[in-house]
């Protein structure tokens, strides 16, 4: 990201030079207008955030500005929060969003894909915390692995939905939205359901470790590719609610306590390597694991580590792809937020070389 910042400057500067140098004061401000655009084609959320600034400053001419400067706002603060979910992991958010108004009366509130875009329909309120509340849940809830959904468990999509949303308003620490969303959305439905919460909360531990967009999410984002043409599979929903419960031993795992995350399954059959025991540094045992892994056929294998457990996983990792059973399709380093501070976190993806089963579409209902 940094070497493709460091070439676009290069590239503008060597631009804003030459057209001054060639055509004075035409070149010049022919180069701003060329800066300008290229800057608004590489950042668009950040310069619908700065429309939404100008719109602001006409709202006592018209309330129509001040209307128009919400709707950019809220536009340009989901785009970007979308974006740094993305960074994590691949596209779990792969559109962008347009806020239209509606009247409640005649029209419920409702987002739905439009020209690559989720249009998210809100009523006008003057409370600009509830309508982010509003707009973020329902954008997640339409574009969050949208082509994967009709495959996972409801119970587990409607709490990752809830994850990410909550996810993406805190990114900007919008208290007043996350409480808006609570309030509203979140609070009635775990009344009527309390598994929701349950879930929720797994995939809020999973968070803080970096596993639950790396990880879970990755897994249930690949449903569609595995399972399409299928408009729905019911080994894939009870797969992907007992692939929940794996994770929950996950998220509670207590230190020094050993467990073995493996799922086997048709859909999803993974089997996640902790490299987690304190002043460990032979990468040897996971590395057999891993041969173990492969000779039964287990598809992806996930390394997880945290702090000094890192330099063994990335030796096991290395010595893993270099046998050539397993290639490593992603590796990521990260940062999580501990009591002690922050810590160095490493996780990886590796997938089997060699044949992989593909589920059947036969058990599709």
């Amino acid at each position: 990201m940094k070497i493709k910042w460091l070439i676009l400057i290069i590239v503008i500067g060597l631009s804003f030079i030459g057209l001054i140098y060639f055509f004075r004061l035409g070149g010049a401000i022919a180069a701003i207008l060329e800066t300008i655009l290229i800057y608004v084609l590489s950042n668009p959320d950040k310069a619908i955030g700065f429309l939404a600034s100008l719109y602001k400053k006409g709202r006592k001419i018209h309330f129509w500005f001040e209307k128009s400067a919400v709707e950019k706002r809220l536009e340009s603060t989901i785009g970007l929060a979308s974006k740094k979910v993305n960074e994590e992991e691949g596209n779990l958010l792969p559109h962008g969003v347009d806020i239209e108004w509606i009247d409640i009366e005649k029209q419920d509130r409702d987002a739905f894909l439009r020209e690559d875009k989720i249009v998210v329909c809100l009523e006008p309120s003057i409370n600009e915390e509830k309508n982010l509340a509003r707009a973020t849940m329902l954008y997640t809830s339409e574009d969050l692995i949208r082509e994967s959904q009709r495959f996972v468990n409801k119970k587990v999509m409607r709490a990752a939905c809830f994850a990410v949303a909550r996810k993406m308003l805190m990114i900007d620490r919008r208290i007043g939205a996350l409480k808006c969303l609570n309030e509203e959305f979140l609070t009635p439905e775990i009344s009527k359901d309390p598994q929701i919460k349950g879930h929720l909360e797994v995939m809020e531990k999973l968070d803080l470790e970096g596993c639950f967009t790396r990880v879970l999410l990755r897994e249930l984002s690949e449903l569609d590719a595995k399972l399409s043409p299928a408009t729905s599979h019911l080994r894939a929903e009870e797969e992907t609610a007992s692939f929940m419960q794996i994770m929950k031993k996950l998220a509670e795992k207590q230190k020094g306590v050993d467990i073995y995350p493996t799922h086997r399954g048709n859909v999803i059959d993974v089997d996640i390597i902790l490299v987690a025991r304190e002043g460990v540094t032979d990468p040897n045992p996971y590395i057999k694991y891993a041969k173990r892994c492969w000779n039964k056929g287990v598809p992806r294998l996930y390394v997880l580590a945290q702090e000094k457990n890192t330099i063994v996983a990335v030796s096991a990792v290395l010595a893993i792809k270099t046998s050539g059973i397993y290639r490593v399709e992603k590796e990521w380093n990260f940062w999580i937020l501990g009591k002690g501070g922050k810590f160095k976190s490493y996780i990886a993806a590796l997938d089997r070389i060699g044949v992989r089963t593909t589920p059947s579409i036969d058990d599709h209902i």
